[in-house]
């Protein structure tokens, strides 16, 4: 029997388009016969592609013959407690495993010491309070070879990874940025588009961000939508899956205010919202995945199509 998760495969996969030199970096991981472990991060704003990136990384692992263990980071909460016991959750899930007596960590072990294995943590932002952790301890004691850590975050590679020389050799670092065009025109074909100045206009209106490309593709199948072809509901759902990169909801003036002008500093800020924008709050702000620091204050990213 065939299984729905080969299907899905075959689909993401004919839907993919470039970041060819990053899946060149894993298919030359796998096929080396010596594999080191790795930690490879994948970073960029929301809607970049991250999460999709990942999932061909383990479609690519799967058809080399690796094992391919996907964890979300928002699940793991903040102890590493916690990061294992989701870790167990994905052994015990298997089916016909032959760890489920084991502690995950002993389980996670013998399956390197078995075969290659791809071990990816989406949203890894969310665990960052155990990045210590994962860096002194939980991946130390692991296996020297067989095994690809993937990190998918917002931020990009942290001071504490890229200052430690003894990790130097084993980390990789992919910032993901929009589409070209030749990229997005063949996502476009792809998904049935054939006229070249709606799919100029397509181009246009996304900024090569492939979250924006999808929801407008999807937006335009709907036949009430043929009148208006760009209308503003889909830069509202592509807002809203911005926003939910966000911590709280503490911030949302200050989004609505950078929706409105093109850079504010803080100063302003502060006089704007009738309280002074404190450093700490500053730098959470510059955390959130589609806002950038710029000479004249913080802004929006370019690309992000609000």
């Amino acid at each position: 029997m065939q299984k729905l998760g080969d299907i899905l495969d075959v689909e993401r996969n004919r839907l993919f388009v470039g970041r060819e030199p990053d899946l060149r970096l894993v298919k030359n991981w796998l096929k080396s016969v010596q594999a080191p472990t790795e930690v490879l991060f994948l970073s960029g704003m929301g809607g970049m592609g991250k999460s999709a990136l990942m999932l061909q990384f383990i479609s690519i692992a799967r058809q080399e013959g690796a094992t391919t263990i996907w964890l979300d980071g928002r699940a793991c909460t903040n102890s590493p407690a916690s990061f294992m016991e989701a870790l167990h959750d994905v052994f015990m899930s298997r089916q016909q495993s032959h760890h489920e007596a084991s502690s995950p960590f002993h389980s996670l072990v013998t399956t390197i010491e078995t075969k290659k294995t791809v071990l990816c943590i989406d949203h890894y932002d969310s665990i960052q309070r155990i990045d210590g952790w994962l860096r002194e301890v939980f991946l130390p004691s692991l296996p020297a070879t067989g095994l690809l850590v993937v990190l998918g975050a917002r931020q990009d590679l942290s001071t504490a990874w890229a200052s430690d020389l003894a990790w130097h050799s084993r980390i990789r670092s992919i910032h993901l940025g929009a589409l070209s065009r030749e990229e997005a025109l063949y996502y476009l074909r792809q998904r049935g588009w054939h006229d070249s100045n709606e799919m100029d206009q397509l181009i246009s209106h996304s900024r090569g961000l492939p979250l924006a490309l999808a929801l407008f593709v999807d937006r335009l199948r709907h036949p009430e939508a043929q009148s208006r072809p760009f209308a503003w509901p889909v830069s509202m759902q592509i807002c809203a899956e911005m926003l939910r990169d966000a911590a709280s909801e503490e911030f949302k003036d200050v989004i609505d205010i950078l929706c409105i002008v093109p850079h504010a500093t803080s100063e302003w800020l502060g006089r704007f919202l009738g309280a002074p924008l404190h450093l700490l709050d500053l730098q959470r702000i510059c955390q959130l995945s589609f806002i950038r620091p710029t000479a004249s204050g913080i802004a929006l990213h370019d690309v992000a199509p609000f």
